[in-house]
């Protein structure tokens, strides 16, 4: 009975009455409603990373020293570092050249 009629009603009328019985309960929060909690925000956990598109992300909850670590910038582009990487496996700059045309960088 109560499975049948718990889609009939919004979450928030179901929260307070069950907390009140002393049910340990909760709206199940989709990640836009997560990333507007006044709590998550109150605490800094949403950070914006400058690049070429805006990006929010979650940060650590930990603090270090008092702040919270926050990336500085984005992730690199994929492959991106890929001539870096070859490089420094002992391959000149000519051979990773060759490598690109043929679509393995």
């Amino acid at each position: 009975m109560i499975f049948r009629n718990i889609p009939k009603r919004p979450a928030a009328d179901r929260v307070d009455p069950l907390s009140r019985l002393g049910v340990p309960t909760g709206p199940v929060l989709r990640v836009p409603e997560i990333l507007e909690e006044l709590q998550i925000l109150f605490r800094g956990l949403i950070h914006e990373i400058p690049g070429a598109e805006a990006l929010r992300l979650c940060g650590t909850p930990a603090m270090i020293d008092g702040d919270r670590p926050v990336p500085e910038s984005p992730a690199t582009g994929l492959g991106a570092d890929n001539a870096g990487v070859w490089a420094a496996h002992g391959l000149e700059q000519a051979e990773i050249e060759d490598l690109r045309p043929e679509g393995l960088i």
